[in-house]
């Protein structure tokens, strides 16, 4: 059995893209585990369990953008979050990450134990996880073929688009009132 570890946090933007790799994979695969990396507080508390993958947890550092006090705290929060990250993706066969901040120490931690990395970028401009983590990456993914425009491995990253789950493909096919009938049972 392989093991994927999903690496992507906080907001839907980072998890629902990993929810639907992680989905077409085990579709497509019978020995493959997929497991997902978040932190306590961001939306994938909610999303990967529902999913039905197994979600670990690592703290949460944001970078801080400017020279604040948190600032002199930060480089001993990563190398906690570095070090939960480490036993979790030891036994993993590869990372793919999806930016936000659990991705940073994921990166680090595959790459420190010689572990695959794909980096996908959602978004037009990189976020700093994933710059970093395309440093290691064996492949970056991009939504946005601009994204190309950034430089470095950026400049030969294969544009992929946007993963999307199959509930939205789902929703695509139904009708506006069958639209309308979940949204009023969902939503009132």
């Amino acid at each position: 059995m392989h093991r994927v570890l999903l690496v992507g946090g906080g907001t839907a933007g980072h998890v629902e893209p990993a929810l639907a790799v992680g989905n077409w994979l085990l579709m497509n695969s019978d020995d493959l585990a997929c497991e997902f990396i978040g932190t306590k507080s961001g939306i994938e508390n909610d999303l990967v369990p529902a999913a039905g993958l197994k979600l670990h947890h690592i703290l949460k550092v944001p970078m801080p953008r400017k020279l604040q006090p948190a600032i002199l705290f930060w480089p001993f929060q990563f190398l906690a979050s570095l070090f939960q990250a480490l036993k979790i993706v030891k036994s993993a066969d590869l990372v793919i990450g999806f930016g936000g901040y659990v991705s940073a120490p994921a990166y680090l931690a595959a790459e420190i134990l010689r572990i695959p990395i794909i980096v996908h970028e959602a978004n037009a401009v990189p976020g700093w996880a994933n710059k970093l983590g395309a440093k290691f990456a064996v492949q970056t993914l991009i939504a946005f073929k601009s994204t190309t425009t950034t430089g470095g491995k950026w400049a030969s990253a294969k544009l992929v688009g946007m993963p999307i789950r199959e509930e939205i493909f789902a929703i695509g096919k139904l009708t506006k009132s069958e639209r309308s009938a979940i949204w009023d049972s969902t939503y009132r």
